[in-house]
């Protein structure tokens, strides 16, 4: 389903007279796109993968990959870039790192221990914060950690320890730098997707985070 509905909307972008589609699950008597995609034949396709199979499928078809760092741990990340690069490879269209989309968590500040603190006071980066109620946010911590990096789901606290409790990038201008390239070359991503904001943080830490980024590691990187 999900195949057949990927190819209606790239036939609904580059068909520019209306049309009619009979598929296997889906079957619509008139189709119009209006107004048509500025770019041709249409937008940049990212594609999200959390596992070998699905990234098989994106390298296939020749789009972009995109991995969502907190549910997709490093190890399981870079077998699903290695997965994608293996399809692209066979399909006779070899991807390049800039085609593959790390969507990850920031947080800079000016020294490890003030943001190692402001992480631990602000909550930043626990997802069970957003996706359950208070009572059950320990629960609900638990079991996404279960299920990304394995072991008991009721051990709220061994979870919140292992998993996506912490930004995937944070720390001081210099190590930020270095856990970045280090990520880039052990999944082999080349497009970050940098998330600057929490529910807890407050708007001036935040702000200061994405200053400290875009003076002391971005030129870093991309010197």
């Amino acid at each position: 389903m999900f195949g057949e509905a990927f190819a209606l909307v790239l036939h609904a972008w580059t068909e520019p007279e209306t049309f009619g589609w009979e598929g296997r699950n889906y079957r619509f008597r008139t189709i119009s796109a209006f107004p048509r995609p500025v770019q041709q034949p249409h937008p940049p396709i990212v594609s999200s993968a959390q596992t070998a199979e699905a990234a098989t499928w994106i390298g296939s078809e020749g789009h972009m990959l995109g991995i969502f760092a907190p549910t997709v741990a490093p190890v399981r990340a870079a077998e699903v870039v290695s997965a994608y690069n293996a399809a692209r490879d066979a399909a006779g269209n070899p991807a390049g790192a800039d085609e593959v989309l790390y969507r990850a968590r920031v947080y800079v500040a000016e020294t490890d221990a003030q943001a190692k603190a402001d992480v631990a006071e602000h909550d930043i980066g626990n997802m069970g914060r957003t996706l359950a109620p208070s009572q059950q946010r320990a629960k609900a911590a638990a079991s996404v950690s279960a299920a990304l990096f394995g072991g008991p789901p009721a051990d709220a606290g061994h979870a919140r320890e292992r998993s996506n409790s912490e930004p995937e990038f944070h720390g001081s201008p210099e190590s930020v730098i270095a856990q970045i390239r280090e990520s880039t070359a052990t999944i082999g991503w080349g497009f970050l997707d940098a998330i600057f904001t929490a529910p807890g943080l407050p708007f001036e830490k935040a702000r200061r985070s994405l200053e400290l980024f875009g003076t002391e590691v971005l030129p870093q990187l991309t010197r």
